[in-house]
């Protein structure tokens, strides 16, 4: 079967775009810093884990929740293998979240710059 594999490049970036604050009563985001270059091995990988087996491995891992609490407007972009995950929400209105992806087209540096810095003025895009 297919496993999809984590890449120390950043190869996917996301952007979260939060249209009203957010904070800890109404759903806030929650990430895990730094995993996004934990490997695929299962040691790590929630998908093969049991709730209980994965907060258990957690405190382990030396890993600490941390929650996006943003006023409204905020783009959050974070590397796509990032652990995040949506929280509880406490209050009584709903709390939206959007979510874009970004996936590289080729790897960097197979193609010249686009850029030309002959001149310290810059004169506008070329078509």
């Amino acid at each position: 079967h297919f496993e999809p594999h984590r890449h120390h490049m950043l190869n996917w970036a996301m952007a979260m775009y939060y249209p009203q604050d957010t904070n800890v009563t109404n759903a806030s985001t929650s990430v895990l810093p730094g995993t996004q270059y934990y490997s695929m091995d299962d040691r790590y990988d929630a998908r093969h884990m049991q709730e209980d087996q994965f907060y258990a491995n957690k405190d382990s891992w030396t890993l600490r929740d941390t929650r996006v609490n943003v006023p409204a407007g905020t783009v959050c972009i974070i590397h796509y293998d990032l652990w995040h995950r949506g929280t509880a929400n406490l209050g009584n209105t709903v709390r939206w979240m959007f979510k874009f992806q970004f996936v590289r087209t080729q790897p960097p540096g197979l193609s010249p710059p686009s850029w030309n810095l002959k001149s310290r003025n810059w004169g506008g895009p070329t078509p």
